[in-house]
């Protein structure tokens, strides 16, 4: 009977295949591990940075109505981002979520770099 397809296993297979020096695969597994833990210290941070960016834009008017709502949706979407650790469905660790929340992230960025570039400037 044939293996089931695991990506991971045949991941890390292929990484250990392309070292240029031999490894440890244990420490290439836990090395990889370590990126689904880091990417949550990324994207819970950067999610509450964009809701305190949104709370902040409806507070005290500093951005316009629509740019608040987009942030504070941007915000749950990086806070789903953070607790992506699921081990099966979109939400896996290997699922399509990581790529769209990088590319409403970037979006985002470009969004209010063009508002904060085009804004006029107090005298």
């Amino acid at each position: 009977m044939a293996e089931p397809w695991n990506h991971n296993v045949h991941y890390h297979r292929l990484l250990l295949e392309r070292m240029p020096v031999p490894c440890d695969p244990g420490a290439i597994k836990a090395i990889y591990g370590l990126r689904h833990i880091l990417l949550s210290y990324i994207y819970i941070p950067d999610a509450v940075m964009a809701l305190a960016i949104a709370y902040g834009s409806v507070a005290g008017n500093v951005f316009a109505r629509w740019y608040a709502w987009l942030t504070a949706a941007v915000g749950v979407i990086l806070l789903t981002a953070g607790a992506d650790l699921a081990r099966t469905g979109f939400f896996k660790v290997q699922g399509d979520h990581w790529f769209y929340v990088l590319l409403v992230y970037s979006l985002w960025t470009l969004i209010t770099s063009g508002i904060l570039l085009t804004r006029q400037r107090a005298a």
